[in-house]
């Protein structure tokens, strides 16, 4: 217990940086809680800011996000923001859903972040675009794609890319040669017969879709073996195939996997087409264009572990857009 004024001035003026304005013990009183008064407005403000953002999220998983907002403000300089976003990414929140928050806290536009515990990407197109047609490569590695006939549309995370299934494309300088490597991506589409989602010219990597198979093959050659695991018409699925040259294939589709030989041998990934393998342009190949939506494809410089898939996969598909998604087009060709 506190027995005198003076002890009791003591206690409550080192709540306000050691400095007594009063000599009473309600002024010292009164000076400490208007010091914090503007932080426990801005605390209020961050907290509406993460709801309105947050409106789609799950209320389970809330909280998680107003605690990293609030913690997020405390950071002072954008080295310590960013090792702070990269800590709480990995952790499985929706990475689009805390870019947006650190930009409604500090008053900016979105950052293009990576996660730091993973390995390069050589390719990385995330579809934030609001015009077209240039599509950003985010992975560091300058090979922006050119749109030609694919439209904006509402993703899973952010904006994606709606395919028409008849020619829209997108392009984009080729992938380097990798023994082994990695490709990512989210999709919805409804169409249940062959197409490609995306793909090199000749001899290089295509990945197939027919009817809920997901199939790694080379251009112009044989189907290889395609994933027993079968992704869902017209929700959203994320997709990822790891690639070991002369060794094996691994599917992995919403978070489930399974692994089969590779009799590919493929020399190069080689992808450098969205919508279609680039050896195919309209009206050539014409029942084979990519039908749907996609979202957030990416290309990995090797063979990703299935912990590192989990990582980025439960980064990106709590939240999202699930409440407000645009359905997966109903293309013309083929019916």
């Amino acid at each position: 217990m506190i027995n005198t004024a003076s002890k009791r001035l003591e206690k409550y003026s080192s709540k306000a940086d050691g400095t007594i304005i009063g000599k009473r013990y309600s002024d010292t009183k009164e000076l400490s809680v208007n010091k914090f008064a503007g932080a426990i407005k801005r605390q209020v403000e961050i907290e509406q800011k993460v709801k309105s953002i947050c409106d789609d999220v799950d209320i389970i998983y809330l909280p998680y996000y107003i605690i990293f907002a609030k913690e997020l403000n405390k950071q002072t300089n954008w080295t310590n923001r960013n090792n702070f976003y990269n800590k709480w990414a990995q952790r499985g929140l929706n990475w689009f859903k805390l870019m947006q928050i650190e930009a409604a806290i500090f008053n900016q536009a979105p950052e293009l972040r990576t996660i730091n515990n993973l390995p390069e990407r050589i390719r990385h197109f995330p579809f934030f675009e609001t015009e077209l047609p240039y599509i950003k490569d985010v992975s560091g590695n300058s090979a922006d794609g050119v749109n030609q006939g694919a439209d904006i549309a509402v993703g899973k995370v952010g904006n994606c890319l709606s395919f028409n299934g008849t020619y829209a494309i997108v392009n984009f300088t080729s992938t380097p040669a990798y023994d082994d490597f990695t490709i990512t991506a989210w999709i919805k589409t409804k169409r249940t017969t062959a197409q490609n989602l995306m793909g090199g010219t000749a001899h290089r990597a295509s990945i197939k879709l027919n009817n809920g198979v997901v199939m790694l093959k080379k251009v112009g050659e044989a189907d290889a073996i395609g994933s027993t695991i079968l992704y869902d018409l017209n929700k959203w699925n994320f997709i990822a195939i790891i690639y070991k040259k002369g060794v094996s294939i691994t599917y992995f589709i919403n978070g489930q996997a399974e692994t089969v030989a590779d009799t590919l041998n493929i020399s190069s990934v080689g992808i450098s087409r969205i919508g279609n393998n680039a050896n195919c342009t309209f009206p050539m190949c014409q029942t084979d264009f990519f039908c749907g939506l996609t979202d957030e494809i990416i290309i990995w410089d090797r063979a990703l572990s299935i912990d590192e898939l989990n990582i980025y996969f439960n980064s990106t598909k709590l939240g999202g857009n699930d409440l407000k998604e645009t359905e997966a087009p109903n293309c013309g060709l083929p019916t």
